[in-house]
């Protein structure tokens, strides 16, 4: 599964130039995540409270946007939108408290969606003449997790990020990812410490921070 996520990126990066227009380029993105997760009723395949826990994630991202917004002379705002699609490889780990096998708390994902962005140039404004080229946005993505049940999930965020030049930009957002894991209706015997998605405990969410750099290629 992450041989073909990998595969996917690259046939991604390869289909770029049929995507883009005179105005768009490809990025690409790698940050990182903190979060906290717990299940979404509270509570564990035995009826128990289920304890929230930390998570962390890594993804590198693939996209297809605009260029930076020209500033405008000789000063002054520009706004203008952008929808902007999007995949990601991501690696997620669950800092479970009924600590066991780390392997197990662990797990690869692929997502596909897309930003709506407004993005914005500032030039020479304020009471310090300041200049800045960055965008807000919205984000929405589905995909699936690499366990044995390809565990599909839903990820919603919003954040924003700032250019460095034209071609360096720094952001971070506030995201909420769903995994709609099994659940079982019954006690079943699973190895200890293992993530929520794989010891039947049902439908799992996570709230996380992500700070992230990105490169125009």
């Amino acid at each position: 599964m992450i041989r073909a996520s990998a595969a996917l990126l690259a046939v991604a990066a390869a289909a770029a130039p049929a995507l883009a227009d005179d105005d768009t380029a490809m990025f690409v993105t790698a940050g990182g995540s903190i979060g906290v997760g717990t299940t979404v009723d509270g509570y564990d395949t035995l009826g128990r409270d289920y304890d929230p826990e930390g998570t962390l994630a890594a993804r590198l991202t693939a996209s297809w946007e605009p260029s930076p917004l020209a500033y405008k002379e000789p000063k002054g705002v520009r706004f203008a939108g952008a929808l902007v699609p999007e995949v990601t490889l991501g690696y997620l780990r669950i800092a479970d408290h009924r600590t066991g096998d780390v392997e197990d708390n662990t797990d690869a994902f692929v997502t596909v969606g897309g930003r709506l962005e407004a993005r914005f140039s500032q030039h020479r404004m304020g009471l310090f003449g300041v200049s800045a080229r960055g965008g807000f946005y919205l984000a929405g993505r589905v995909g699936a997790l690499t366990d044995a049940d390809h565990t599909p999930l839903l990820e919603l965020a919003v954040g924003e990020h700032f250019f460095l030049g034209d071609r360096l930009r720094v952001g971070g957002e506030f995201g909420w990812q769903r995994f709609f894991g099994e659940q079982y209706e019954t006690f079943v015997d699973t190895p200890v410490a293992r993530a929520p998605w794989r010891d039947g405990d049902g439908q799992y969410m996570s709230f996380h921070l992500t700070v992230y750099a990105g490169w125009r290629l």
